[in-house]
């Protein structure tokens, strides 16, 4: 099967009870989901179960999806919702997630800012900097800090993040630049 298949083709084939091209969907968008979650709970295992929750949730309804062009807007619906209710969850549990990994490793947003996937680094901005932005990131609203990194970080329309969190594009632009002038406005009183 061709990898650059498109999520029509694929949706029809997985219908067709095709794992092959599930897996080809899942490889598709997992990273991206895993990071929408991950911006949420800042905790890989719940990032990680959720995610794959999501996609199992997909592969049991997607027979209800009417228009196969839209298997990437009901995966995003999909996971959209599965982030609420863990939010309610949590909120209902009072429950702080942790910030380790199931190995203990301390999952931050390091992993959004690295050298081979940040568009940061093409600023060439030294270490020190680089660290408070990571620390300024962290400190934006769940909202904003989500906005920001689908659309810097994952390289995502501001559409698609749009579905994606359950707003509008509007909504997306806002969050985005309220958050990017916030950090600018505190990275410039810590370098003063």
């Amino acid at each position: 099967m061709k990898q650059n298949m498109n999520d029509v083709d694929l949706c029809d084939r997985i219908l067709a009870g095709d794992l092959y091209a599930f897996e080809t969907f899942v490889n598709k968008y997992q990273k991206v989901l895993f990071r929408y979650y991950f911006a949420y709970f800042h905790n890989y295992a719940i990032a990680s179960d959720i995610a794959q929750g999501a996609f199992v949730k997909f592969h049991f309804n997607i027979n209800k999806i009417k228009n196969k062009g839209a298997c990437r807007s009901y995966l995003f619906t999909i996971a959209k919702n599965l982030c609420k209710d863990e939010l309610k969850k949590i909120k209902r549990l009072k429950l702080v997630p942790p910030v380790a990994d199931v190995n203990g490793n301390d999952e931050t947003i390091d992993n959004y800012i690295e050298p081979e996937n940040n568009p940061i680094d093409d600023m060439m901005i030294g270490m020190q900097e680089k660290m408070k932005l990571k620390q300024l990131i962290k400190e934006l609203n769940p909202e904003q800090r989500a906005a920001i990194t689908l659309v810097h970080f994952e390289e995502m329309k501001y559409k698609d993040a749009g579905v994606l969190l359950g707003v509008s594009e509007g909504t997306i632009k806002s969050r985005v630049n309220r958050g990017l002038k916030k950090i600018a406005k505190q990275f410039r009183q810590c370098s003063s």
